[in-house]
Order: structure tokens, then C-alpha cells, then sequence
């Protein structure tokens, strides 16, 4: 009504024509139960265009859910591991929960970025840290903000050439020298936000130094050498 500019009076007199939110008309059918006094009329049956009406509570209409079959459902179309709320979520908005999880599949679980970060996008040179999960966070810097895709309108999502190529890169690594310089920042897209990544080097592990053993020099013993050790003139020396 305020982004329309419409009044109160033109609502109910355009209701028919206009073209309202799906949950305003789930409202209007009485899937959220009965408001006190009832729905008002004409707006009512204007609005819903001949759609149904309850006038009951809206659980009684409703079929037996299977919940062991919506889990199978959902795991085949969206893998992983399938928990109650998204059972629950399903069964209860189905159109939603979809988008969220395509959504997700698409860019990743964005509940650990800050809330900050996530309603809007960083400072150039502004630097945060994601934990992504315990003992594994991100350092993340907003380097620069690239034009506009002329084509859409919305920001443009770069990849490195060196991650579309991490299968051949990883063989070829295996059989050059390391190398020591600073390795170059990759560009990560969260959402519309262009978000710079930098690989920190780790320091080279210093190699550990074996012990060194010195052997001490055998020293002359002044007792006379065993029998089995006997040199003929040691034997001629003491039986005379």
C-alpha cells in the first residue's frame, strides 16, 4: 500500500484487480485461523477471485503428513543429512524452504558471517575474520569493487583461473620446487559482496637436527687377553 501509494479506500475498491502476496491470500482464506468478527466482505471474496474459503480451523482439512516419506523426498533431491526442523519446515512452507535450500547450495552457509558483514558489504581495506567452524577461520579483506555486469545489472562474480585448474595445478605441484614467494589473494563472491581472501604463508618447519654421537676410543685394558684370544708369542710368553 505505502510503495503504491494506496489508500484504504482504494484497497477495497481495486481488490479484485490488484494483485496481492501470497500470504495475504493464505490470510484471506483462513489458513491462519479466523480473525475475531470474521473476514470483512466484499474485500474478502473480491481479493480471493474464487479461490476457497475456510471457515473452520485449517488443520481439520488437512491430509496426514508421512513424515518418514518427506525425509526420504528431501534427501533425494537435496542430499546430506536430513534433521527434524527441515522436516518441519518443509511440510509447513514448502516454497520457502526450497528456495533456502537452493540458496544454500549455491553460496554456502552464510549464517557464520557476521550480521554485519552480511546486510552490508565491508569497507575497501576493511579487514574480518569468518569462523567457518571451530579452529578454522578466515581472514577476509575487501580489496576492491568491480563495475557492474552490463549485462545483469548485479555485481560480477570472478574465480581464479587457478581454482578452475586445481585438479591439473595439484598434479603439476607435485613435481616442481615449491615457490617462496607470497602467494597471490584469491576472490571469493559471498552473496553480491566481493570478498578478498589471502593465503597466509606458513613458515617452513626447521629441519630437526639429529644428535650426534660420539663414540668414546676404546681404551687399552692391562688385563691379559682370553684364552681364545691368545697370540702364539702371548702363549710362548707364559708357558716359558
Amino acid at each position: 500500500m505505502v510503495s503504491n501509494k494506496l489508500s484504504p479506500e482504494d484497497v477495497k475498491a481495486r481488490a479484485g484487480e490488484l494483485d496481492f502476496p501470497g500470504s495475504v491470500l493464505e490470510f484471506l482464506e483462513g489458513m491462519m485461523g479466523q480473525p475475531f468478527g470474521g473476514f470483512p466482505e466484499p474485500l474478502r471474496s473480491d481479493a480471493l477471485r474464487g479461490r476457497r474459503k475456510l471457515d473452520a480451523r485449517p488443520g481439520l482439512s488437512l491430509e496426514p503428513v508421512d513424515f518418514v516419506k518427506v525425509k526420504r523426498e528431501l534427501g533425494k533431491k537435496f542430499g546430506g543429512p536430513v534433521t527434524e526442523t527441515d522436516i518441519a519446515s518443509y511440510v509447513m512452507y514448502p516454497k520457502v524452504f526450497e528456495d533456502y535450500k537452493k540458496f544454500v547450495q549455491r553460496f554456502g552457509d552464510l549464517s557464520v558471517l557476521p550480521t554485519k558483514y552480511f546486510l552490508s558489504k565491508p569497507e575497501i581495506g576493511e579487514e574480518f575474520h569468518v569462523e567457518l567452524e571451530k579452529g578454522k577461520v578466515l581472514i577476509l579483506k575487501l580489496l576492491a569493487v568491480g563495475p557492474l555486469s552490463e549485462n545483469t545489472g548485479q555485481p560480477q562474480s570472478m574465480v581464479p583461473k587457478s581454482m578452475v585448474d586445481e585438479p591439473q595445478q595439484a598434479t603439476q605441484d607435485r613435481t616442481t620446487e615449491p615457490s617462496k614467494s607470497t602467494p597471490e589473494p584469491i576472490v571469493y563472491s559471498i552473496s553480491q559482496h566481493y570478498i578478498h581472501s589471502y593465503h597466509i604463508p606458513q613458515e617452513p618447519a626447521e629441519p630437526q637436527q639429529q644428535p650426534v654421537q660420539v663414540q668414546e676410543p676404546q681404551r687399552r685394558s692391562s688385563e691379559p687377553p682370553q684364552s681364545d684370544q691368545l697370540t702364539p708369542e702371548v702363549v710362548l710368553a707364559q708357558h716359558g
